[in-house]
């Protein structure tokens, strides 16, 4: 599947697309599960080449589970920061493919003329091959190979598995800082138990996609991104003890700030700024709603006086 990508993070599926018919493609190569800031240097380079139409070559799903974003996530993210095309690989039908295998599917299928690796890149079957050897053997085929090293950060390779270990800790902010961006959630609203509405405390309610990666529980400090406009808000993570009585999927429970929205059915993304506190079970729901009334203050002074939105 290839995917025509813009700067406001849309996308589109294309039908058809022939690249010999342009200069080609200077492509950025590999899974992108956090679309880090690691990843984003592999973009960037590639965006470099002006004579080149750049792009992003991954997968159609994910490989690595858990993930820390969906496929449609991280196409948003690869338009955001200048990709103009996203080339996504069914792994079951390459996988099988030797290095020499690849390098001509990526030259003849696409016209690549320019690939941006990282230094440990692995390709081909059983990944025998490595960045060094698609920098040797691209000639071949007409194209010249760029290896981008590691972004560190305090002396670390910023990696998925170190953001995935953090969101799951509850330590946001950092997250936040390897990933160059709040870490946020994208899906449609679903029908809720409209509890909070008989709080005066109305939710919009998500549920979290199976093999993403789990959110440590509790209240986050979140911004809510919808129609072109964004709010602070206030988002649960869990299972809502207090008013559920299963211990079914996990949901995302976000109170906009100041906002009565009806958002139901509408694609929203929320992103992550600081996690509060631990999910507690109340006695009483007006012990619940007491809590909540703290929590939406504090996010409220927390984005008036410690990270402003536009």
């Amino acid at each position: 599947m290839i995917f025509e990508l813009n700067k406001d993070g849309q996308f589109s599926l294309m039908s058809k697309v022939d690249f010999h018919k342009t200069a080609g493609l200077s492509v950025a190569l590999g899974c992108f599960d956090g679309v880090h800031r690691g990843h984003c240097a592999l973009i960037n380079h590639a965006t470099a080449q002006k004579n080149l139409l750049p792009a992003v070559w991954t997968f159609s799903s994910p490989l690595v589970l858990p993930f820390i974003y969906t496929v449609e996530e991280r196409l948003s993210i690869f338009g955001k920061h200048g990709a103009k095309f996203a080339i996504c690989e069914d792994f079951e039908l390459i996988r099988s493919f030797t290095p020499e295998q690849f390098l001509k599917h990526m030259t003849e299928s696409y016209n690549v003329k320019h690939m941006v690796c990282g230094e440990d890149f692995r390709f081909g079957i059983n990944r025998i091959g490595d960045a060094q050897m698609l920098k040797t053997c691209a000639i071949k085929y007409g194209a010249s190979t760029e290896i981008v090293t590691p972004v560190m950060n305090e002396g670390e390779k910023i990696s998925s598995t170190l953001i995935r270990g953090l969101l799951r800790s509850g330590n946001n902010e950092k997250a936040n800082e390897l990933l160059g961006r709040p870490f946020s959630v994208t899906g449609k609203v679903l029908h809720g138990k409209q509890i909070g509405r008989t709080m005066n405390i109305p939710t919009v309610n998500q549920k979290t996609e199976s093999g993403r990666v789990e959110l440590k529980h509790g209240v986050y400090y979140t911004v809510t991104v919808t129609g072109g406009k964004i709010y602070p808000s206030v988002t649960n993570v869990g299972m809502r003890p207090t008013v559920n009585e299963d211990t079914g999927d996990i949901t995302y429970e976000t109170h906009i700030i100041g906002e009565d929205i009806n958002l139901y059915k509408k694609e929203i993304t929320v992103e992550f700024y600081r996690y509060a506190r631990e999910e507690v079970k109340f006695s009483t729901l007006s012990e619940l709603k007491e809590t909540i009334d703290t929590d939406i203050k504090r996010a409220a002074d927390y984005f008036k006086h410690t990270v402003k939105i536009q």
